[in-house]
């Protein structure tokens, strides 16, 4: 498993390089089992790329991310404005909560910060607990 570990963690080395160069991102964050620490054999590696670089239509924006892969890496990458992935905190969106709560920045750690102070403003003022797969107001328990 550690060389499979070292081969992932090259893989995404290169990936985040590549998107570095190509989209200019505000930031890169990594989320999902490789951030928690629970990555297996079988895990995909989820990343999201905020730029204001992206396709505004959906299948050109993921063909576009999904053409950066340069590997045979399980990479999963998303892409998003930064005002998309702004409002997505804003409104909930699981996928936004989870990266924010678990994530890492890979790239562009002040941006980062600037959208946990976001999540965390969020976080507190509905009262959100994580659950396994979703984030529930503490008033539904």
């Amino acid at each position: 498993m550690i060389g499979y570990l070292k081969k992932i963690n090259d893989g995404l080395d290169k990936f985040c390089k590549i998107a570095i160069k190509k989209l200019s991102p505000k930031c890169i964050i990594l989320y999902g089992s490789l951030a928690r620490g629970d990555f297996n054999e079988r895990s995909d590696v989820d990343i999201i790329i905020i730029t204001s670089n992206l396709p505004n239509k959906y299948f050109k924006r993921a063909k576009l991310l999904y053409d950066l892969i340069e590997t045979a890496d399980p990479i999963e990458p998303l892409g998003f404005t930064p005002e998309e992935f702004s409002n997505m905190i804003q409104k909930r969106n699981c996928t936004s909560l989870f990266a924010m709560e678990e994530g890492k920045a890979l790239y562009g750690e002040k941006y980062f910060s600037f959208l946990k102070k976001i999540y965390e403003k969020i976080v507190n003022k509905y009262q959100l607990v994580k659950s396994v797969a979703a984030w529930i107001p503490k008033s539904k328990f």
